[in-house]
């Protein structure tokens, strides 16, 4: 087992010797200070598992929320696209993502998607070779 694993285990550990040795130092009965003490470790435990999982599923997982937010659109290659800040185009030969919308001139890798900023079109070589998806914010 590595220190991660062992770290709940031993956190507990502690937090009951640590309140039975508290207790009986201030004057609690054996018993009572014992079963103080375990239930203090089981709950340090449970709260350090449960707690941990909560906080890693919460914010460890961008990459399947961020893909979970694409929407995507039936293109039309005879329908002229204007930039929007939300719409973006998904090269399926080279993999790039290019946004709809941009300041400057932008292509993807392959350049089968071009972004022309000055006349704000978008120029597509290879139309089936492309997606069209927008992001909910």
């Amino acid at each position: 087992m590595t220190l991660i694993e062992l770290f709940p285990w031993l956190t507990a550990a502690c937090i009951t010797l640590f309140s039975v040795r508290y207790l009986q130092h201030i004057s609690y009965s054996s018993a009572l200070s014992y079963g103080i003490g375990i239930g203090l470790g089981i709950f340090s435990w449970l709260l350090i598992v449960f707690g941990g999982k909560y906080l890693v599923s919460k914010y460890c997982n961008t990459k399947k929320t961020s893909d979970e937010r694409r929407n995507y659109l039936k293109y039309d290659p005879q329908k002229r696209y204007f930039g929007d800040k939300n719409h973006f185009f998904e090269c399926q030969i080279c993999g790039n993502i290019i946004s709809s919308f941009s300041k400057r001139t932008m292509n993807c890798k392959c350049k089968n998607i071009v972004v022309d900023a000055a006349l704000g079109q978008v120029n597509i070589q290879e139309t089936d070779k492309i997606k069209l998806f927008y992001k909910q914010i």
